[in-house]
């Protein structure tokens, strides 16, 4: 009897170990980051951003049916970039841009819009709108002919890239998330979500968040509607990946010792006393 009940006490301390195992582990906490985040209105009353530098040819809409920037005029061989005045200075961090594009056609090679994370930045009419010497990596929505997106750096990594079913209506998501060294960059279109890079990136210590363009031979024009970053702590240690349970497996061992103690000392307790009856 007494062992039944000791056997009942051992198996509620192990399934209270067991469903904290199974809970979520509690992600750090994001931090929004405003000197890297372009959010509406786009440009003060001035004309100005405090952290962003605007570069030839495009437009800051602030008084339209939205607040955005087009980049590019809808022209031929037009270019523009949008780069942080800061240097890129978070190790782990989600960017997120919300972006559309119009009046696609076949560019030429070079032509389309960038998505960096790199070292200085030159806005120049070709190469997706920037220097083609870098150090750094990119997300580029190609033009050339149909368009499409891939993941591009300054090793030369050229991931195959994914098409882009274009409609003059959709928008559209790039997230950029580095974590614990891991950096996987997503597109999302039409609440379908591509995975375009997951492996490792080095950028240069003198880095910089930018948006580039060239139109080509076509009249195409990307409108940015907002950059969002947020940093996270640096752990310095691997993720567990889905479905592990890290760390809080140590909590079964560890209950899992206290509930053998914990039975012993009830055995113990209710042990009959004996008495020395020839006092």
């Amino acid at each position: 009897m007494l062992l039944a009940k000791g056997m009942l006490i051992i198996k509620g301390i192990l399934l209270a170990g067991e469903a904290l195992a199974r809970e979520p582990l509690q992600q750090p906490q994001a931090k929004f980051i405003d000197m890297f985040s372009l959010i509406p209105p786009h440009v003060g009353a001035n004309g100005r951003e405090d952290f962003f530098d605007f570069f030839n040819e495009y437009v800051n809409k602030t008084r339209s049916r939205r607040d955005c920037t087009q980049l590019g005029y809808k022209a031929a061989d037009s270019f523009a970039a949008i780069v942080s005045k800061n240097k890129f200075m978070p190790r782990e961090y989600e960017i997120t841009f919300d972006f559309s594009i119009s009046n696609v056609s076949k560019g030429g090679k070079g032509a389309g819009f960038g998505f960096w994370i790199s070292d200085q930045v030159i806005n120049e009419p070709r190469f997706y709108g920037r220097n083609q010497n870098f150090s750094g990596f990119g997300a580029v929505i190609d033009i050339e002919n149909s368009p499409y997106i891939k993941f591009v750096d300054s090793a030369n990594t050229r991931k195959s890239g994914i098409p882009i079913k274009y409609s003059a209506e959709d928008s559209y998501k790039l997230v950029f998330t580095r974590r614990a060294g891991t950096l996987t960059i997503k597109f999302l279109h039409n609440a379908k979500e591509h995975i375009l890079y997951t492996g490792a990136a080095k950028v240069p210590r003198e880095s910089y968040l930018a948006v580039t363009s060239y139109s080509g031979a076509s009249t195409c024009t990307l409108v940015l509607e907002r950059i969002i970053t947020n940093s996270f702590p640096s752990s310095g240690k691997k993720m567990p990946a889905k479905g592990e349970r890290g760390g809080r497996s140590v909590y079964i061992v560890i209950l899992g010792v206290a509930a053998i103690l914990s039975l012993a000392y009830y055995l113990y307790q209710k042990k009959p006393k004996e008495f020395d009856l020839r006092k």
